[in-house]
């Protein structure tokens, strides 16, 4: 009995035995060519057929040119409409050979009174794994057992991030250890609805012939336990909802295992999201073995040993792939792409143009679906699944470089065609088609763009005309997350605004620079610039945003702001920037000095006092230290009238400053002492800043630990230099920790001959001002290396106080730079140890010596620095103990080490001592 059966592919029927076309059971006339063409296609099921086999097929026993071919195959294309509004039925592969593009499936003609019989049970039709899967262990381990008590489940993601792979884990996981048969059914390449019955039907090997196939599956499929993977989902999700739902109700020993880019929402699913590969976070340099165990560089270096044998991960190329990884969001389909290239390019070469990332990432695996061959093909499917509307909303939401909320979204999406209900459906759209990341922390939800979709969205944005519109709202939009920066110069804006802040930054980045380009708007360069200025300073950013605010500056004229309030903020801001980055040079001063003009052009109190403050700083840094004192006295006189607390304690710290540096120890002690009782009493922190942007507790524990040891009071200088240390590392404020490490803690530790403190102190000064561009603070570690290592130093790469500490600690440069300004001859803290230390180095004669010696007792006893005299005393005993005068040198160092109590054992007590004893003996 001759079989009666039939191909049906799209909307087409070819019945058979009799060879007819059917188009919605509507017969089409072909010519015999074309038809046997149209056979051969079919019934290859989708698989490629090649040029020779076509004419082999319709042409036996002929010799004839592929020509005749492509005459025929035109025919048959207009005779089945094939590229009617963009859609192919019929795909050719240059060179090789052609293929239907959609599902072909065999269906079973039953002659009337035939009845439905079950076939017999398949067994599994899995694919087989070729690769091994990278990273997913725990999160198939997870879902295999979570699959034993959920029949419907969904792995839910973005293009490429692994569903497939994923699934086709966890069900060959699921197979070997249950039972149940296990198939695999592909909708990828089905575009008709109308076909996802008999996709399944065909991957069960029952095919189907009536209008409603579901109880022939559901008769198919019995109560046998059975998972079934229905992969790629996405573009038929109202379809197989329905199918899931009433083969679920019907078999129930079926399991179904969903990979879609959106969640079904059917009844009784169970939605995982599949994150992408862990990556490395952003640091400076990561060893190999931790690279290696982040699943994203594993991935990356499996595939790029594949694409070529040579490659290694080593530790020139493991900083580079680490940054591909990130700048790749840790998708492995991307990475893939990636790691193809290396044969190519090296890993740093890689890195650099994935900025071009969808001309770059242009070869996926050839038996990948089309859309899994580019980059941008995989995001095209997604793309295309979208509503207009939203379409344009996800292009205008990539201008956002971090995360988002839902109220960024509207102030940037909206116009006269978007309103804020569009807005807010496509929000959940976006991220149902995970398209959109959404986060929730404490109950509020956020939202953030993969980078390659982001890339992909702005340049479909780029293509419209809208894009300079979208990025004015933009930057409007990052103004209005910040407000006057007065609090945070002040050190009164709360620490929460800041932690807030610094997620910003990327997109302040991206607003400042359009509104500072050609085709943007200057006044709200400026503003940003002003307004965002403190943020730089807390992320310890100073040499990136002092070349912003240069552009800003530039900005200014161009806008027509000069003299404006966001100018003198620019300029406040700017002057800080070059102390951090380049010292306090005149520079600095000439930012603060014509920021105070404007500032009392405009009679703003507060304003002025800031500006006041910067020359204030700029005299102390650079060892003008009467200068100081003048400024900060007429500062002293400006807060006396302010209700401001920070401003009063500013007021005082700065006094404290000018006095201790002019050797008035004492008093700045008090000064000191008061400030940090305020600090004590308030028992909530603002933003860790101080009006240096450092935090203040910190920098008030490096005056009080200096001039405790001063005082002679080693062993609490160097507890305080302890706790002050831990506290700048627990705050992680870069700045703040390298005020800390210059300004007190590592000065305290050498003057106490504590040389392994130091050496771990140093360490950490150069971890951070290496990282950030700080050459200002750079100097100080070279200053300190050279002293702890003996390595050169040139002293005039220095400011005079950083001369000066240098000096106390015995570097050579330093001392004789100061000898040639005549330092030891002005009223300065250090004045009594410049003395002895120059007379060490410079005076032959005994009597100069000891002339220059009791000098420095002298400046020392006036100071009350009673370090300074146990130095002086201690080398002054030693000098009169060479010259036989026993006696009198007992007498001298015996009166000043007195002072010091018995837990002071410092290098500086331990010498003192040891010279005592031998002269006790004599």
């Amino acid at each position: 009995m001759t079989q009666h059966y039939a191909l049906a592919f799209g909307p087409f029927t070819l019945d058979f035995p009799q060879r007819t076309l059917s188009r919605d059971g509507v017969e089409i006339k072909l010519g015999s060519r074309a038809l046997d063409i149209l056979v051969a296609l079919a019934e290859a099921l989708g698989e490629l057929v090649s040029n020779q086999a076509l004419v082999a097929k319709v042409w036996p026993n002929t010799v004839v040119d592929e020509g005749s071919l492509r005459v025929h195959m035109s025919a048959l294309r207009k005779a089945l409409d094939d590229g009617r509004d963009g859609a192919r039925l019929i795909v050719n592969e240059m060179g090789r050979g052609y293929r239907l593009a959609v599902a072909v499936e065999r269906q079973t003609v039953f002659a009337r009174g035939e009845s439905f019989a079950r076939p017999p049970a398949a067994r599994s039709t899995l694919p087989i794994l070729v690769g091994r899967i990278v990273g997913r262990d725990a999160v198939i381990d997870g879902l295999c057992a979570s699959l034993a008590e959920r029949r419907l489940m969904t792995v839910a993601g973005s293009g490429g991030i692994g569903k497939t792979t994923v699934a086709l884990g966890i069900a060959h996981r699921f197979e070997a250890t249950t039972s149940a048969r296990a198939f695999f059914v592909d909708f990828a390449p089905v575009t008709n609805p109308a076909s996802a019955a008999s996709t399944i039907a065909l991957a069960l090997g029952a095919p189907v012939s009536t209008d409603d196939p579901i109880p022939h599956l559901i008769a198919a499929i019995g109560n046998e336990p059975t998972l079934m993977v229905l992969d790629n989902c996405e573009h038929l999700v109202d379809t197989i909802t329905t199918l899931v739902e009433r083969l679920l109700r019907g078999a129930s020993g079926l399991r179904l295992l969903v990979t879609s880019r959106e969640p079904l929402r059917a009844e009784g699913e169970w939605v995982h999201r599949l994150a992408p590969l862990a990556i490395p976070g952003d640091q400076s340099s990561l060893k190999i073995a931790d690279a290696m165990s982040f699943p994203a560089v594993a991935l990356f270096v499996e595939r790029a040993v594949a694409a070529h044998d040579a490659f290694q991960l080593s530790d020139a190329n493991v900083t580079a792939v680490c940054d591909i990884c990130r700048q790749l969001d840790g998708i492995p389909l991307a990475i893939e792409m990636a790691a193809a290239r290396i044969a190519s390019m090296d890993a740093h070469t890689l890195a650099s143009r994935l900025v071009d990332r969808f001309a770059l990432l242009t070869r996926g695996r050839r038996s990948a679906l089309p859309r899994q061959q580019t980059l941008r093909a995989m995001l095209d499917w997604s793309y295309a699944l979208l509503e207009p509307s939203t379409q344009s909303i996800l292009n205008r939401l990539s201008l956002f470089r971090s995360s988002f909320n839902i109220d960024a979204a509207v102030a940037v999406a909206t116009d006269a065609d978007i309103d804020n209900v569009m807005v807010l459906d496509a929000a959940a759209d976006l991220v149902a088609k995970s398209l959109l990341v959404s986060d929730s922390d404490q109950g509020a939800t956020s939202y953030r763009l993969l980078e390659t979709t982001r890339h992909y969205a702005f340049d479909k944005l780029s293509a419209g005309n809208q894009r300079s519109a979208v990025q004015r709202r933009h930057a409007l939009y990052v103004c209005s997350l910040f407000v006057d920066p007065g609090p945070a110069w002040e050190g009164s804006a709360r620490r929460e605004s800041t932690v807030l802040h610094r997620a910003t930054i990327n997109d302040v980045r991206a607003a400042f620079d359009w509104a500072a380009s050609l085709e943007g708007d200057p006044a709200i360069a400026v503003r940003i610039a002003a307004l965002t200025s403190p943020l730089w300073f807390q992320l310890s950013l100073p040499y990136e945003f002092m070349r912003l605010a240069e552009r800003g500056i530039e900005a200014v004229v161009r806008a027509g702001l000069t003299g404006s309030v966001d100018h003198v903020q620019l300029q406040i801001a700017y002057g800080h920037a070059v102390w951090h980055t380049r010292g306090p040079i005149q520079a600095m001063a000439d930012a603060f000095g014509e920021g105070l003009v404007h500032s009392r052009a405009l009679n703003e109190p507060e304003i002025i006092m800031r500006c006041m403050w910067g020359m204030w700083s700029q005299k102390l840094q650079s060892g003008q230290y009467a200068q100081s004192l003048e400024i900060t006295l007429a500062y002293q006189q400006m807060a006396a009238v302010s209700l401001q607390l920070s401003t009063t304690q500013t007021a005082k710290h700065t006094l404290a400053l000018s006095l201790e540096r002019l050797g008035h120890f004492d008093k700045s002690f008090d000064l000191m002492e008061d400030v940090l009782m305020v600090d004590s009493a308030n028992a909530v922190r603002a933003g860790h800043a101080n009006a240096a942007q450092m935090d203040g507790r910190i920098a008030a524990w490096t005056v009080k630990m200096r001039l405790l040891w001063l005082q002679g009071r080693s062993v609490e200088a160097l507890g305080l230099a302890r706790n002050a240390v831990e506290e700048s590392l627990a705050v992680g404020h870069d700045l703040s920790i390298c005020f800390c490490l210059t300004m007190g803690a590592l000065p305290v530790a050498l003057w106490c001959g504590d040389r392994g403190f130091g050496l771990e102190l140093l360490d950490i000064l150069r971890s951070r001002t290496r990282k950030n561009g700080l050459r200002f603070w750079d100097t100080w570690a070279d200053g300190f290396e050279a002293i702890m290592h003996g390595t050169p130093f040139d002293a005039r790469e220095a400011t005079v106080y950083q001369m000066e500490i240098f000096a106390t600690c015995g570097e050579k440069s330093s001392i004789a730079a100061l000898d040639k300004l005549g330092r030891a001859e002005e009223p300065v803290w250090c004045r009594a140890e410049l003395l002895r230390r120059e007379a060490m180095l410079a005076c032959d004669h005994d009597a100069d010596f000891e002339a220059m010696l009791l000098l420095a007792l002298k400046v020392a006893a006036e100071q009350n620095a009673h370090a300074w005299s146990l130095r002086a005393a201690t080398t002054l005993a030693s000098l009169k103990r060479r010259k036989g005068e026993v006696d009198a040198a007992r007498a001298i160092l015996a009166d000043v080490r007195e002072v010091f109590s018995d837990d002071d054992n410092t290098a500086d007590q331990q010498a003192a001592d040891a010279l005592l004893h031998l002269l006790s003996c004599e």
